[in-house]
């Protein structure tokens, strides 16, 4: 979450993304005070979709295909099932 609200793009993209692959389930309390059981990597998708995560807002994060362009990361970002269709 720091990282996403302090961090530079590539740096939030490179690292957060990652994070994706990580299941493990995560105790959130909403906004009416109740509690709700989400996964890490739900968590990790409204991080880099969402503009207000936790009460706080994010400051804006360009898309990542932008970036992409710019040169600031390499390609596409590649799903498990791609990683693993890739190897056989």
């Amino acid at each position: 979450f720091y990282l996403r609200l302090t961090g530079r793009p590539k740096d939030v993209y490179s690292y957060i993304e990652s994070l994706y692959n990580d299941y493990r389930k995560l105790r959130l309390r909403t906004v009416s005070n109740t509690w709700e059981i989400i996964h890490m990597d739900e968590f990790i998708d409204s991080l880099l979709r969402d503009t207000a995560v936790c009460g706080v807002s994010l400051p804006r994060l360009p898309k990542r295909e932008h970036l992409v362009e710019a040169g600031y990361l390499d390609g596409p970002r590649l799903s498990v099932f791609e990683v693993s269709s890739a190897k056989s």
